[in-house]
């Protein structure tokens, strides 16, 4: 157990503060039309309706969240993912993303929502994220940058010279950022269960922190449910510990991993890229989110994630959620389509022609109306439009067929119909 720091601010902070940004099934007949009216079945409608109702579930959970009460009984999985910038970058994630602390509309988030989000910062919440890291910084930091610049200049490269805002942006020092997450888009636990989940993680966290040597702090946290994705966490921590040949604080995942005193993943094996103490802090810390994710009803998935989605970047992830949700619109599209021209097939009568145009419009609408809706209202009463319309029209158009039937019957069977009439009338 490495000696305690003598620079210490706990993680006991109790502010938490919200965001401010705030077909009845016939058989096959080849000599047989198959569309939905002939003259022995008359369509019912429920079957499309059934069809219909399906691929708008699929595109629902692709877009919104889960229904209430269900997410504990399909698996799921508990996304821990860390680093400080995206591989492909040079410059470190930014914490305004996190707080919201940005003027511009960004497409994926419902800013109406923004509301929802929680937010935690180490000192309070009349700092911003970014307000608040530089203040810890400048406080624990100051000497080590001082020294730094100091041998910059003498020698000779005062080009090197680094502000401590440029040092803290650095790859080299700049925290970590964690994104926690509690299943996946469509199919996650309400907020309530994720935030408690996520809170005796922190706990947990904090304990193990205060344990051993004190190897980071966590500078502040935030809770997004305004984004397309399911709800998640942003954390963020920086590693450091006091360098006692020098006499200052420094920035150094690696030697305070070391001093506290965690196993290298293969302790028989050279340390390096993929075996170092940092794989093992992070397969703990996955491995206590499943355990409370498990205490919490969740139905968490053991298997490994297929090959072909892990290590995906963000964009390459958003370009195949893209793909899967053209695939939907086009099953609805098509869809559509061909209800709309299997009911052209009866547009011989022209009453009905009027409500094949109105269907194609309707459909039309609707289903762009659930394609670009966040809000899972709104989605719910599309579907209910939609399943309304076509019980509606569908029971309108049976009548008229019923009508059109017996008025064919009495043209070619007059007499019959005469005596069938006389009948009931009696």
């Amino acid at each position: 157990m490495s000696e305690k720091l003598p620079f210490i601010i706990t993680n006991n902070s109790t502010q938490v503060s919200r965001g401010t940004w705030n077909k009845e099934n016939r058989t096959e007949d080849p000599d047989k039309p198959n569309h939905l009216f002939d003259s022995h079945k008359p369509f019912k409608g429920k079957d499309d309706v059934r069809q219909l109702n399906y691929l708008l579930s699929k595109l629902k959970n692709h877009y919104g969240s889960s229904d209430s009460g269900s997410w504990n009984n399909r698996p799921m999985r508990v996304t821990y993912h860390s680093g400080r910038s995206k591989k492909d970058r040079v410059y470190v994630y930014s914490t305004k993303h996190n707080d919201r602390n940005f003027d511009s509309e960004s497409d994926h988030i419902v800013q109406e929502k923004t509301k929802d989000n929680i937010t935690w910062n180490w000192c309070g919440d009349d700092f911003t994220f970014e307000e608040g890291e530089q203040k810890f910084y400048e406080m624990v930091f100051s000497e080590q940058l001082n020294a730094t610049n100091e041998g910059y200049i003498k020698s000779r490269h005062p080009d090197k010279v680094k502000t401590m805002k440029d040092w803290r942006e650095s790859r080299l020092h700049a925290p970590e950022e964690t994104i926690i997450q509690f299943g996946k888009m469509g199919h996650h636990p309400d907020a309530e269960t994720s935030v408690a989940c996520f809170k005796e993680f922190i706990t947990w966290l904090d304990d193990w922190n205060n344990q051993n040597g004190h190897p980071f702090k966590v500078l502040n946290w935030a809770f997004h449910q305004d984004e397309q994705g399911a709800p998640h966490f942003h954390l963020r921590k920086v590693w450091y510990y006091m360098d006692n040949e020098k006499g200052f604080c420094t920035t150094g995942q690696g030697e305070a991993l070391r001093r506290s005193l965690l196993d290298l993943p293969n302790p028989d094996k050279k340390e390096g890229q993929k075996n170092n103490r940092k794989v093992t802090f992070d397969k703990m810390c996955r491995q206590k989110l499943e355990d409370i994710a498990r205490d919490h009803g969740m139905n968490i998935e053991d298997r490994r994630k297929p090959k072909e989605e892990v290590g995906l970047t963000l964009e390459e992830y958003q370009r195949r959620q893209d793909q899967e949700h053209q695939e939907i619109l086009k099953d609805l599209v098509q869809f559509a389509e061909l209800n709309v021209a299997m009911a052209e097939k009866v547009c011989e009568w022209e009453d009905v022609a009027k409500t094949a145009d109105n269907a194609d419009a309707f459909l039309e609408k609707m289903v762009d109306k659930a394609y670009h809706s966040f809000d899972e209202n709104k989605r719910k009463s599309v579907v209910e439009e939609i399943k309304a319309f076509y019980a509606g029209e569908a029971k309108k158009r049976e009548e008229e067929h019923r009508r059109e039937i017996e008025r064919y019957e009495r043209i070619l069977n007059p007499v019959s119909m005469t005596k069938n009439d006389r009948g009931m009338d009696r």
